[in-house]
């Protein structure tokens, strides 16, 4: 699943330089934003609704794993999906395992050596 998380993030970051070299730089996101229309103003609002889900569960998994999410939120703030790829390549695996020994589950690894 880290794999996938830091082809996502590689992408996306593809795409945001892209973007910001391509588009105007920040003048073409203002120029954006203006021209919505009603498609665009759905399809923001629904970008806002999925960064606030992503990001309720990043407190929440901080917190159960000692971690602080402040960052991950900064990130976010400014680079959208970034820091929320960002947060899960380094505590993903740390948060199931957490997951796990906190519901006291007996986790069996098999050494096959």
């Amino acid at each position: 699943m880290k794999l996938l998380w830091i082809i996502l993030l590689v992408l996306f970051i593809l795409v945001n330089v892209y973007a910001f070299v391509a588009g105007d730089q920040l003048d073409g996101f203002f120029a954006f934003l203006q021209n919505l229309g009603p498609w665009g103003l759905l399809t923001v609002v629904d970008l806002l609704i999925a960064l606030t889900v992503a990001l309720s569960f990043i407190a929440r998994d901080a917190r159960r794993i000692g971690v602080n999410p402040a960052p991950y939120f900064v990130l976010t703030l400014f680079t959208g999906s970034t820091g929320i790829l960002i947060y899960l390549i380094r505590y993903w695996d740390s948060s199931r395992a957490h997951r796990v020994e906190s519901e006291g589950v007996v986790r069996r690894e098999i050494n096959a050596g």
